[in-house]
């Protein structure tokens, strides 16, 4: 029985490795953001990280227990992360756009916005043009991302 191919999936790391799916050499900014993005996620977890738990306040993410539905309990539209195995995790969409999230694939978990987030930011720290869901220039981008950018300033600055 054939299988069908996940062409959205443009790579995945692990153990030590990057791996890259062709559709990953679209254009050389799609390399390096993919590259930075596959980096990230070596430090998405609060054990990884002690500046995780900041980044997920700026960022509006909040856990329930049994993946409890707050609104209506706490103040906020909240929405449910898009990644199947994260349903006890929500955010705030402002207004049904991407507000803070470096592009739409952060809707995904805490993750995978960490990951999305940190490379929107290493591309603007080199002056390169953020390619998210829409392209912006290093300065827009870096706007619109400031309170997510404040806390990877601590946690880049914490590394020298």
């Amino acid at each position: 029985m054939a299988g069908s191919l996940n062409t959205s999936i443009t790579a995945w790391n692990g153990h030590g490795r990057i791996g890259m799916a062709d559709n990953a050499f679209a254009s050389p900014n799609s390399v390096a953001r993919t590259v930075y993005h596959e980096i990230a996620h070596n430090w998405d977890e609060q054990s990884e990280n002690r500046f995780v738990r900041d980044f997920r306040a700026v960022a509006g993410w909040f856990q329930t227990p049994f993946g409890i539905n707050p609104n209506g309990l706490i103040p906020g539209n909240w929405e449910r992360a898009a990644g199947a195995s994260w349903s006890g995790w929500w955010f705030v969409d402002k207004n049904a756009n991407l507000d803070g999230f470096a592009w739409t694939y952060g809707k995904e978990n805490p993750l995978e916005d960490f990951a999305t987030s940190f490379a929107a930011y290493v591309a603007a720290a080199t002056g390169a043009p953020h390619a998210g869901n829409t392209f912006e220039s290093p300065a827009a981008v870096s706007s619109r991302l400031a309170q997510r950018f404040s806390v990877l300033d601590e946690f880049f600055a914490s590394m020298s």
